[in-house]
């Protein structure tokens, strides 16, 4: 049960920073391959993004808590 927990934490970590990559590089190509240090947010392309971001996030929190469940399990028996 508790490899179960950990391992299922960091699979979700993994997904949630794939979706989070995902939308980095989606952004870099909307933003047409420029890098700029002060910009005002388009929220055309924040739009677009959402459909990464907001799994991506959602992943991580569900990563945290079952990971952070299956260590705390682990570290008490």
């Amino acid at each position: 049960m508790i490899n179960l927990l950990i391992y299922s934490g960091l699979g979700c970590l993994l997904l949630g920073s794939i979706l989070g990559l995902i939308a980095a590089i989606k952004g870099f190509a909307l933003n047409n391959y420029k890098i700029e240090l002060i910009t005002k947010p388009n929220p055309l392309i924040k739009k677009k993004l959402q459909k990464y971001t907001k799994p991506a996030l959602l992943f991580f929190v569900i990563g945290a808590i079952l990971l952070a469940t299956g260590i705390s399990i682990g570290l008490t028996n």
